[in-house]
């Protein structure tokens, strides 16, 4: 809302893998522009549905699946040491 996406991106990215770089630029753009809070400076539905993010490859039902797997087992491991 203050236009201050440097402190947004950083404060979303500070516990992920990779900090800063977790974040494609592409999706940075997307989801910057897309969620605008002045609505006459958003994205209209036919320049989402152009940009570079919203077209590129997405992942398979399997590859999917696997990394949710791989986050449940994650989860569960880390409730588990907790609860220890």
């Amino acid at each position: 809302m203050t236009g201050r996406l440097d402190d947004f991106w950083r404060y979303h990215s500070q516990d992920k893998p990779g900090g800063a770089n977790f974040f494609s630029p592409e999706f940075k753009d997307f989801i910057s522009r897309a969620l605008q809070y002045d609505p006459n400076n958003r994205m209209t539905m036919a320049e989402i549905e152009a940009h570079p993010w919203f077209r590129g490859p997405i992942a398979s039902n399997g590859e999917y699946l696997e990394e949710m797997n791989r986050r449940k087992t994650r989860n569960d491991l880390q409730q588990q040491q907790e609860r220890a």
